[in-house]
């Protein structure tokens, strides 16, 4: 092959790559062409909100319920030594019963009463009632007193019932974390809490006409004490003023009668003292009647003792007509119950807001 034909050679091959540059070579104009999406391996479809609800519900009964029941046990043990407590304060009382006559029995004591009982008016005036009371709640008990008792045994109740609640709450949000099941919320302690003592306030409002269970709610919603002390002092004044009655009615003298009169009568000038002094009321009598006897100081225990009994069963066990601390506990306890299981069945199966 000679030089020049090498020449030609190399200007065709030249031609023919510049012309298959021109046919292929992209232009401005034309389009590109889009790359396809990728494709997900599997396409989930959206579950119908009846299915969704349906789970949500069953997860409710498997895994929310048993922690509610869970805290509604524990809450009733928390009720049982609310009243364990308050029980053991009333017993204690008792201790006093022989201070309380050996100073009554003191000639001291008798020269005092003597110069409050000039004449035999004296029942009118609350002199003697006043002077034996001062000892009675110097040994034995005052209406401060029982109204501290009762309101720091509520107390601890309250106590324990937040805390079961707090632990409640932390047992839910655990069972709501191992499941991956769409639409169940995060439960936020102190909006269950707002919306739990609401709730509790609307249901006393609505049914619970047991007085004291609507003191009890009142204190676990507002978490301030005093309401249902205040409607059990309530109750067990309306006892030891029949218990009054029925001494006076019934005494053997007119001095037993008179001391019984002036111990319930002269206590009612006020809301301070009446319980206490309507439980001198009850002793009085048998104070002024029973001082020279030899049987002083068993008439005296046995008098004490069964008006501890007197105020252990008004206040705690109660009556079929007039329910106490117990009834009202147990109450309480279904109703906080409720709220709980309202609350969260709102929020975790309905997917409403708290």
């Amino acid at each position: 092959m000679n030089l020049k034909t090498v020449g030609l050679t190399t200007v065709l091959l030249l031609c023919v790559g510049l012309i298959a540059w021109v046919a292929l070579r992209p232009t401005a104009d034309a389009p590109s062409v889009p790359t396809a999406p990728a494709m997900p391996a599997v396409i989930s479809p959206q579950k119908p909100e009846a299915d969704l609800r349906a789970e949500r519900d069953a997860f409710f009964k498997a895994d929310v319920e048993p922690s509610i029941t869970k805290a509604d046990k524990l809450n009733r043990e928390a009720a049982e030594r609310c009243v364990t407590r308050l029980k053991e304060s009333f017993n204690g009382y008792r201790a006093g019963i022989q201070p309380f006559y050996k100073e009554i029995n003191t000639w001291g004591t008798r020269l005092g009463v003597i110069r409050r009982m000039p004449s035999d008016w004296w029942y009118e005036k609350t002199d003697v009632s006043d002077y034996i009371q001062a000892k009675f709640g110097k040994h034995l008990f005052t209406d401060k007193k029982l109204a501290h008792d009762i309101a720091n045994a509520l107390a601890q109740f309250r106590t324990d019932v937040e805390a079961n609640q707090n632990a409640l709450v932390t047992d839910i949000r655990a069972a709501i974390s191992s499941h991956d099941l769409p639409g169940l919320p995060e439960i936020d302690y102190s909006k269950f809490a707002g919306d739990l003592s609401g709730r509790l306030k609307g249901y006393t409002a609505q049914s619970a006409r047991d007085s004291v269970v609507k003191g009890i709610i009142a204190e676990v919603a507002s978490g301030v004490g005093g309401f249902a002390a205040e409607q059990l002092l309530a109750q067990l004044i309306v006892r030891l003023t029949a218990t009054v009655g029925t001494s006076t009615a019934s005494a053997g003298g007119a001095t037993a009668g008179g001391a019984a009169v002036g111990g319930g009568s002269g206590s009612l000038g006020g809301p301070v003292g009446v319980a206490a002094g309507l439980a001198v009321g009850v002793v009085i009598g048998v104070v002024i009647d029973w001082w020279m006897s030899s049987s002083f100081e068993a008439k005296m225990t046995e008098q004490l003792n069964g008006l501890i009994d007197d105020l252990i069963q008004e206040v705690i066990a109660g009556t079929a007509d007039r329910p106490a601390l117990r009834d009202g506990l147990r109450g309480s306890c279904d109703i906080i119950r409720q709220a709980h299981q309202d609350s969260l069945r709102v929020r975790i199966v309905d997917g409403g807001a708290l």
